[in-house]
């Protein structure tokens, strides 16, 4: 629980430095998870050529990470780890088939419910059947 509410508070205070005045709204927060993505890929990175104008601008005017580790080289594995700031292998049940278990905080969860965020995904989701 520890490691998820630090994450929670990680990304507000970091997307809190990239606005002037967060004292009357609270900063947006946008996660993005691209798979076999590595540190060059992106312009903001470095990267010479390939043009992702968009990312740039977030990556701008937001808060860009530049030190960060994954808790796996496959899709739900890395998901799981940033969901919940757990080790996927710490699971009984493999994420992928059952799902995030009941009770086990998320980011997501903590933003909508102690933060009063609302919350959205849009892609791959592959944390559970559904």
């Amino acid at each position: 629980v520890a490691s998820v509410v630090e994450d929670v508070d990680f990304f507000a205070h970091a997307a809190a430095a990239g606005i002037k005045d967060h004292t009357t709204q609270p900063p947006n927060i946008i996660m993005i998870l691209a798979e076999d993505m590595g540190w060059g890929d992106l312009p903001s990175y470095g990267h010479p050529y390939a043009r992702t104008p968009n990312i740039d601008k977030l990556a701008a005017d937001g808060t860009k990470f530049e030190r960060f580790y994954v808790t796996g080289t496959t899709c739900n594995p890395s998901r799981t780890g940033l969901m919940t700031g757990r080790n996927p292998a710490e699971f009984p049940s493999y994420p992928a088939d059952f799902g995030i278990p009941e009770g086990v905080p998320t980011v997501t969860r903590l933003l909508k419910d102690e933060a009063g965020y609302r919350t959205g995904h849009v892609g791959k989701w592959h944390l559970g059947p559904e």
